[in-house]
């Protein structure tokens, strides 16, 4: 019998954007944090955000809980960087952790849907937990006129989508735990 705790609720939401030919899909709670069967990841500490106008590509700096000892972040890549002969437009989105490396996390994503349901702009809000503070970094990419809003607020631990390899980043879906252990939401 594991001695590992229960494992916190899960949830995952519709994903936003669309689907081209021949996309593969991707979820990094999977991926990395072997869920179903534990949960390894402990936080989303960077992300860059790459586009024109649409998000082309997401790249995720992923925290490791320490298992017994700590582990080297890993970096995911979501679609794409280039398109076609040119480079996408970096949006750099700073460390989402500061000081205070255990007390800062991404609570919110949102942003707009362009005419075509691509993902044209999205925005990204971070809870520090010592002073009570919410700060929302974006918008990234262009916000389309008229946009389709999206969004969703909890716990984000991590992404999951679909990608193609000559569209980039074609949908994607934000995982959230709903119950964390100091229960700041």
């Amino acid at each position: 019998m594991s001695s590992e705790p229960f494992l916190s609720s899960i949830s995952q939401t519709r994903s936003v954007g669309i689907n081209q030919q021949n996309f593969e899909s991707f979820n990094d709670l999977v991926r990395l944090g072997g869920f179903p069967v534990t949960q390894k990841l402990e936080r989303i500490s960077k992300i860059q955000v790459w586009g024109r106008d649409r998000i082309e590509g997401i790249e995720v700096t992923y925290i490791f809980k320490p298992d017994p000892f700590p582990q080297a972040p890993h970096i995911l890549l979501h679609g794409l960087k280039m398109v076609r002969t040119r480079r996408c437009f970096l949006y750099s989105l700073p460390q989402l952790i500061a000081l205070s490396i255990d007390r800062q996390f991404l609570v919110g994503v949102y942003g707009q849907r362009n005419a075509a349901d691509n993902i044209g702009s999205i925005s990204f809000v971070i809870f520090d937990e010592d002073n009570g503070r919410v700060e929302v970094k974006g918008p990234f990419g262009s916000p389309p006129r008229p946009g389709t809003a999206y969004g969703t607020f909890g716990h984000i631990v991590a992404f999951a989508g679909t990608e193609q390899s000559t569209f980039g980043l074609c949908a994607l879906s934000m995982i959230k735990m709903d119950s964390h252990v100091n229960s700041f939401l």
